[in-house]
């Protein structure tokens, strides 16, 4: 069901709550998580001005990020496999991240355009359009901040381990490095399957089903209560941590390096890979920081919702107040897949001469249809100013 709140802001002690084929005889504790459990699932009313902007929010909002997200990410791809670039870990990094940034705007963020605009969810539509629909959702929002800590680490080998770079550096190696957090994400979030189903809730004179449902009592338990707790610390304190301890290391690694060198006479071809090398740690830590900004707000308020949806006895009104940061979290989270891109490439100089190179082809194409780009022999020397894409050899190139 995916209408307006239908319910009365009181429910007596006498109500059912029923999990696929099982009912169960609500307490008044329980009647208060069964009327909370209707709010959670059904769309807000536009008699409230938070709902309103809640919708607008979404309406205005969500399909900017949409179509930054797409062009970004499928130039982004585009740009990576260049031939003098295809065969780095770094591009199939990057490659992956746009590929998972991609799918989870347009599975999640689209999801809530289309509600707004329709009053259609998709995950009403039947059990298992639900369940696959949160499961592709959670495992392409899952990948991304782990792509993001595997970038930082190829970084800080090439940077302070050099010598045990070469086990990651090659594209096939990232590949695997890739495919195994993909399929972590896929075996963590099949949970979705099991979790999620059918649920009826009955109460005075009303009767809610809902496809998208808790599938039992003790999958709202472990959804309610443990899963933002794990969600915290997969998507954001875990991967946090290791970017923002491998970043520390890293300028330190290069501070160090740095003081050496004023102590001789540096080349310079020397003096321009320093400069380089601070610029692209400054990015990575500007990502890093960009990262747990816009994505810690979402599940803080997952957390503290939750909880007030087991204890607190809300009225439709006073939910509807809390609609409005739920959106403004949720952009946020999204905002998160849709700039990585830009954050995290566009800012090297070689990066964008390289896209401007790429759209002018194309638009000698389209006008002549007889221009092709070819890149010169200097071309294919020149490395992007891309995190990791240091020459490889002795410890200094490394830096």
């Amino acid at each position: 069901m995916t209408g307006s709140y239908l319910y009365n802001d009181t429910m007596s002690s006498n109500t059912s709550l029923s999990f696929g084929d099982s009912s169960l005889n609500m307490t008044d504790a329980s009647s208060i998580q069964a009327k909370n459990d209707i709010l959670r699932y059904t769309e807000c009313q536009s008699i409230f001005k938070a709902c309103l902007a809640q919708r607008y929010l979404f309406l205005i909002i969500g399909p900017i990020l949409i179509v930054m997200s797409t062009v970004g990410n499928s130039l982004g791809i585009a740009v990576m496999r260049h031939k003098s670039l295809k065969n780095t870990a770094t591009s199939v990094f990057i490659i992956a991240l746009a590929v998972s940034d991609t799918v989870a705007v347009w599975t999640g963020l689209s999801r809530h355009f289309v509600y707004k605009l329709t009053e259609y969810d998709i995950r009403q539509y039947s059990v298992w359009a639900c369940r696959f629909q949160r499961f592709f959702l959670y495992v392409a929002l899952d990948t991304s901040p782990w792509i993001l800590a595997a970038v930082t680490v190829e970084r800080f080998l090439a940077v302070c381990m050099p010598q045990l770079h070469p086990a990651i550096k090659t594209a096939p190696r990232a590949w695997l490095i890739v495919l195994g957090i993909v399929v972590f994400q896929l075996g963590f979030n099949s949970h979705v399957f099991f979790n999620y189903g059918k649920q009826i809730i009955t109460g005075d004179n009303q009767t809610e089903v809902f496809s998208c449902g808790f599938s039992s009592p003790a999958a709202r338990k472990y959804i309610v209560i443990y899963q933002g707790y794990i969600l915290l610390a997969l998507y954001c304190v875990i991967p946090f941590i290791i970017m923002l301890t491998l970043n520390i290391l890293i300028i330190k690694r290069l501070h160090k390096v740095k003081k050496s060198f004023e102590h001789r006479n540096m080349s310079i071809k020397s003096q321009r890979r320093q400069t380089r090398s601070h610029s692209l740690t400054k990015m990575l830590l500007t990502v890093t920081f960009y990262f747990i900004l816009v994505s810690t707000p979402n599940f803080i308020y997952t957390l503290i919702q939750s909880k007030l949806l087991d204890t607190k006895n809300f009225t439709a009104q006073e939910y509807a107040q809390t609609e409005i940061i739920d959106a403004v979290c949720t952009l946020l989270l999204y905002l998160n897949h849709t700039l990585n891109f830009f954050l995290y490439c566009v800012s090297g100089r070689r990066f964008r001469k390289q896209l401007t190179s790429m759209l002018k082809c194309g638009a000698g194409t389209t006008k002549r249809g007889s221009v092709t780009y070819m890149p010169s022999q200097s071309d294919n020397h020149k490395s992007f100013e891309l995190p990791s894409m240091e020459k490889q050899g002795t410890k200094g190139d490394a830096i």
